[in-house]
């Protein structure tokens, strides 16, 4: 049984050092609040989690679980993007997010 490896899980892996490293610079040089530290964390997190679909999709073909991976960043991205800007002003975004997932969903069928 020849199983091949997956590189984009390591890169998700390189993605998210990147992220705490450019996070914790910005927070030591006040470039950004230490309180609001975690809230780009997040926002960081989500889109090392959606560059990874994307591999998932064009390099590995793995649309399955392409799919997980955008969902869990586009969910994260918004978490931390309301943590900045607060509810009332980004509800509509959880409609488009959804129908982003719908869209893949329905490519990923293809």
């Amino acid at each position: 049984m020849n199983v091949q490896k997956d590189p984009t899980n390591i890169v998700l892996v390189g993605f998210i050092l990147i992220v705490l490293g450019l996070t914790f610079y910005l927070a030591l040089t006040k470039i950004i609040l230490w309180e609001k530290w975690w809230t780009y964390f997040l926002i960081g997190l989500g889109v090392a989690f959606i560059l990874t679909a994307i591999l998932k999709i064009v390099v590995v073909a793995n649309h399955a679980q392409a799919l997980g991976y955008m969902i869990g960043g586009i969910i994260i991205l918004f978490v931390g993007v309301q943590t900045m800007i607060g509810v009332k002003e980004w509800w509509p975004l959880i409609l488009v997010a959804i129908g982003i997932a719908i869209v893949i969903h329905g490519l990923t069928r293809m």
